[in-house]
């Protein structure tokens, strides 16, 4: 990927506590366009049996869509 902060953010979807991936989904939706490489991870958390971690990821993938410069 290149950019630190957005592996360290990723790193913490996948292996991190609870509400460590809430503040990580939370950050790359503040990241924008920059965090396209996140969605797949974002994506799988979709599903998770956690309410506000499922809800993170969600509004974390549509802030990253939303962003000017991102084709949907």
């Amino acid at each position: 990927m290149g950019n630190l902060l957005l592996e360290s953010y990723v790193e913490d979807l996948k292996t991190g506590t609870t509400d460590k991936q809430i503040t990580a989904a939370t950050e790359l939706g503040n990241m924008g366009a920059v965090a396209i490489a996140a969605l797949p991870d974002l994506e799988s958390l979709t599903t998770n049996p956690n309410a506000r971690l499922r809800t993170a990821a969600q509004k974390a993938i549509q802030a990253i869509q939303k962003k000017p410069g991102l084709k949907n």
